[in-house]
């Protein structure tokens, strides 16, 4: 009979008892990659592709293109929030391997904390 207040602790020892028993004929379990972690990898690419093609078009039309960089790097941003978005989501999957959770919210940060950058330098 399970306590009040362990129930966290007991479902924590149930998750680890589930992930030792599941072992494959090698002996070893093996865990295919988590599928949201790898859309947040995508995802950081495509924040990576629009931040480009932001910085082409400010370069080549000057000040012509100030709203369609500007519009280019908010689409920029709004990707790398959906990337963390889902590198977290990827984190909910069962019996997977998160790697690609840890690498695509890791680039997605990095990624945000540099458009910030640009935008308070271009501010000023």
């Amino acid at each position: 009979m399970m306590g009040v207040g362990n129930s966290r602790k007991v479902r924590r020892r149930q998750e680890r008892n589930y992930k030792r028993t599941r072992v494959t004929r090698g002996g070893r379990t093996v865990f295919t990659h988590s599928h949201m972690g790898a859309w947040s990898c995508y995802f950081a690419i495509a924040s990576l592709v629009v931040f480009a093609a932001a910085v082409l078009v400010a370069f080549l039309l000057g000040t012509k293109g100030v709203r369609f960089t500007g519009g280019l790097g908010a689409v920029a941003v709004l990707l790398a929030f959906g990337g963390m978005r889902a590198a977290m989501d990827g984190f909910r999957e069962r019996d997977k391997n998160y790697v690609n959770c840890k690498v695509g919210i890791a680039v997605n940060i990095v990624i945000l904390l540099f458009l910030i950058v640009v935008f308070v330098i271009g501010c000023l």
